[in-house]
Formats: C-alpha cells, structure tokens, sequence
C-alpha cells in the first residue's frame, strides 16, 4: 500500500531546546508549521525512497514567528516496515528550530494512518550533543500528512 509517489499535504511540530552550562539551564520551546508545501517522498517496490522538494517553515520561537525555507531538500536511501514503524536509512524531510537545521526523520516513525491515499507518520525525537562546553538537548515531535 505505501509503495508510489506520495505529496506531503502537511507537516506541524513542536520542541524544545534546553542549554545547560555550569548547572545554569535555560529552555526554549518551538512550533513550525509547513507552508507553501512543494515536496514528494516516493517509495519504490525494491525498498529504496526518494524524496525531492521544498516547503516554507512558519516557525514561532518564545512567540516571535519567522519564515525559513527549505529548499531544494532531496534525499534517497532504503525503507522498510515493521508492524507500524516505518524505517529509513536517510532522512526524507527536514524540520527547523532556528538554532539549527535538523534533519530529524531519519530512522524511525510511527504510522499512525495509512490508506490508500493517505498517510500520517509521527516522530518522537531526543538529541543530545555538547557545543562549547554547553550541554543541548533537544527534544521534538511533530506530524507528517502525505497524500496521492
């Protein structure tokens, strides 16, 4: 059923960033929304995808809202399934925190939903990694809607 050239109809998330340095945290919480969405993930019947495209990102930090784009973004790699867990070996889109650019949907999502002309993939991420001696954690969730 997954197998065929799929169109991202909608992408939402939201995470935070906590910054610890000498026992000082500070925490950051974020939402994005995709807009003016011009992307497609296909998944080929050999277990290989491609995914090729772009999209605007309405990201809110701390209640300021900015536009970045995401463009161009193209990616392939292999899948497979596995009761409901949809794995990859590269990343098929990409989600921003302003910080960064974060390619977090390499590995696992959750099918939530799949028909046949509709699915809806979750994501549940924590990164850890250490930048100039300050200790980031960021943690994110977010919703794919892909329809044909």
């Amino acid at each position: 059923m997954i197998v065929g050239e799929w169109n991202l109809s909608s992408l939402n998330y939201a995470g935070k960033t906590e910054v610890n340095f000498q026992e000082t945290n500070h925490t950051t919480t974020y939402s994005g929304v995709a807009e003016n969405i011009d992307y497609s993930l296909t998944f080929n019947a050999d277990n290989t995808f491609k995914s090729q495209g772009g999209y605007d990102v309405n990201l809110t930090t701390e209640g300021i809202s900015q536009i970045f784009s995401i463009s161009e973004f193209s990616s392939s790699g292999d899948w497979s399934i596995d009761g409901n867990i949809l794995k990859t070996s590269t990343n098929f889109a990409q989600m921003s925190n302003n910080d960064m650019t974060a390619a977090e949907s390499a590995g696992e999502v959750i099918i939530q939903e799949m028909t046949e002309n509709r699915i809806v993939l979750t994501v549940d991420q924590v990164s850890k990694f250490n930048e100039s001696g300050f200790e980031n954690i960021a943690t994110i969730s977010g919703e794919y809607v892909l329809t044909r």
